[in-house]
């Protein structure tokens, strides 16, 4: 079975709660909910701000918000994460010049009743 991919476009900008059976890649901007079966992937260009939960999340852009990913996440050099984080023990990967700022939780039991509570201002 083939992967499907939707993907948000640089210059679209989408409000709302956003379902996915594949992955998604963000290249525009973003924000509300987005829950995908497989990969979110912010590009470069992807401005993210929400709440997701996803097998594995893949940060290239700017994302805030809180997530919950079942396998990684990974936040490349030119990526920044602000939020907090659910996932699997030995799942997230800072690359050199990758910024995470917020709360990390590792996902030891297959469905965590733990809440991050809401996200605070770093500025």
């Amino acid at each position: 079975m083939t992967e499907k991919n939707t993907i948000v476009a640089q210059g679209s900008v989408f409000e709302g709660k956003f379902t996915v059976q594949g992955s998604v890649i963000i290249e525009g901007s973003l924000k509300g909910e987005i829950q995908a079966e497989q990969k979110v992937i912010i590009g470069k260009t992807g401005k993210v701000d929400a709440e997701v939960s996803a097998a594995q999340m893949e940060v290239s852009g700017e994302f805030k918000g809180n997530v919950k990913a079942e396998k990684e996440i990974i936040i490349n050099a030119t990526g920044k994460l602000k939020g907090n984080i659910i996932h699997r023990p030995k799942n997230l990967i800072i690359n050199r010049g990758g910024l995470f700022i917020g709360k990390s939780l590792e996902l030891t039991r297959p469905e965590p009743e733990t809440h991050l509570g809401p996200l605070r201002s770093t500025a």
